[in-house]
């Protein structure tokens, strides 16, 4: 007759239908993973696009929405894309609907058209209006503001110069004081929903991408980046690290040094960041292509011209800025994995436990 001693029971959570005692240690271990979601430590050289969807975790099948993630200026929509595999709902913001790359069949790269979790928005960015046409509660939003007139690459040129120097960040043209402008609307939507009408700190948590370059000294810039409610700071890499691939072609290893401005803290404890004000425990940065932490390219790196160079560097490989716009293949799905498993640990538990 068997022991009705408790430790014969079986042990239902997350171990269903298994005795400890016969369980070798590595199927207890391997059962345990299949449950718990692990947020990849950062690595050199190009990520891997296999991330594991973190949407199989307990939390999300306990909660009664999915998060949603608002992607401003969204291009290609490979933010979304990515996003929208993790399960998330998307709202997607683009003046030309001909820009963003759809999925095809079983293909894994592009946006679900007939997704119900999919909701275009096809105009002006000034023109959106934030309390009818999004939902009240956001997530995420992603914003990638036009860089031709903050980007360092782009003012190299006097074609397209902008006027702004290390002197006169605002710039002297009227395409940048039009950039000015959205970049002063983007800031304001942020704060907007950064804080309730208590002027407590809600759930919501944004990036804004750009091109090193000018944007970060930015007044407006600087002002967020101060504010001891909000706690943004600046995370930079190097495009290069995430691979060669960009709408579906093999370009080449760029450097392409990159910014996010950004309070989500899965991004800022992935990628690191040199600015410890609000973040004294996240680490250096992580994905700046250097001697430390070199990519499969180091120190052979093509270039990025400015417009209105002539194409005699194309003979080497180099790519006209432009081109470069959309994102390495790789780089969507890492973002989206840092802030997705910051979701699950933080927003997830935190609303589950209200709930109960």
């Amino acid at each position: 007759m068997k022991s009705k001693s408790i430790i014969w029971k079986q042990f239902y959570i997350p171990f269903a239908e298994f005795n400890l005692f016969t369980l070798a240690s590595n199927q207890i271990r391997q059962i345990y993973d299949s449950f718990v979601t692990k947020d990849p430590q950062p690595v050199t050289g190009a990520v891997p696009l296999s991330v594991r969807p973190a949407g199989r975790v307990v939390y999300r099948k306990k909660l009664t929405y999915k998060p949603v993630l608002v992607e401003l200026f969204a291009g290609e929509a490979s933010i979304s894309s990515a996003f929208h595999d993790f399960g998330w709902k998307c709202y997607v913001n683009e003046l030309e609907e001909a820009k963003i790359v759809w999925s095809e069949g079983v293909a894994t790269n592009g946006l679900p058209k007939k997704s119900e979790d999919v909701t275009l928005l096809i105009k002006d960015f000034m023109k959106i209006d934030w309390d009818k046409e999004l939902p009240e509660e956001i997530d995420f939003a992603w914003f990638a503001n036009d860089c031709s007139t903050f980007s360092y690459i782009n003012n190299l040129n006097c074609k397209c110069g902008s006027g702004r120097t290390n002197e006169n960040p605002e710039g002297t043209t009227e395409q940048a004081w039009e950039a000015n402008r959205i970049l002063d609307h983007t800031v304001q939507q942020i704060r907007k929903k950064s804080l309730s009408e208590f002027k407590n700190r809600t759930w919501f948590t944004f990036a804004i991408e750009n091109p090193d370059g000018w944007m970060e000294q930015q007044s407006v810039v600087q002002e967020l980046l101060r504010d001891p409610k909000i706690k943004a700071c600046v995370v930079k890499f190097d495009q290069c690290h995430f691979g060669r691939r960009r709408s579906g072609q093999d370009m080449g290893e760029f450097k392409k040094r990159t910014i996010m401005i950004t309070n989500n803290e899965g991004i800022i404890n992935h990628f690191g960041t040199k600015e410890k004000t609000w973040h004294p425990h996240a680490p250096d940065p992580q994905y700046i292509c250097c001697k430390e932490r070199p990519c499969q390219s180091y120190n052979q790196h093509k270039h990025a011209m400015a417009p209105g160079f002539d194409g005699r560097a194309l003979d080497n490989g180099d790519r006209h800025s432009s081109e470069l716009a959309p994102y390495p293949q790789a780089m969507p799905a890492c973002i989206a994995n840092a802030v997705n498993n910051w979701w699950l640990s933080n927003v997830a538990k935190a609303k589950l436990k209200s709930a109960s």
